[in-house]
């Protein structure tokens, strides 16, 4: 018997290969909760920076009465660039990073205008962070919500 797709298997479904296709983006991961764990573990053993690292959803339903059923997912994801000490090149990280944040953005605005995805713009926001642990990599932490339709879930 086959496992039916569950919320966030919808949700990975859609945003996995948005991240992939976006310029300079070497890996992509999903977290495992909201620990940056996964990240640490896969930095020691191969090269993977520029990094989206994306913390699994917290997600609610919607049903505005017409008969289109939606999740919406609150995710918060960041985009992590490996940089020096020297603070040209740290500067460099933060500009790389904010660019890969904003090509998201114009993603997700522009599949909400063909109705693949809910996307509200006011939900978009970003903060620059920097993440050490043997590698220090600066970067954006993006949040934003997401509706994907979830009507298939429901037809049983």
């Amino acid at each position: 018997m086959k496992t039916p797709m569950l919320p966030t298997d919808i949700f990975w479904t859609y945003l996995q290969p948005i991240l992939e296709g976006i310029d300079g983006v070497a890996s992509v991961q999903l977290s495992d909760a909201e620990r940056m764990d996964r990240l640490s573990i896969a930095s020691r053993s191969e090269d993977i920076y520029p990094a989206a690292f994306v913390m699994r959803p917290r997600y609610k339903g919607v049903d505005d009465n017409t008969g289109v059923y939606v999740h919406k997912f609150q995710t918060t994801l960041y985009f992590f660039v490996v940089a020096g000490m020297e603070e040209a090149e740290q500067d460099t990280a933060y500009q790389t990073a904010e660019r890969m944040a904003t090509d998201l953005m114009q993603r997700l605005f522009m599949d909400s205008k063909a109705y693949d995805c809910l996307f509200d713009l006011n939900s978009f926001s970003t903060e620059p962070v920097i993440y050490k642990t043997l590698d220090a990599t600066y970067g954006y932490e993006v949040s934003f919500e997401v509706g994907l339709y979830i009507n298939h879930l429901l037809a049983h």
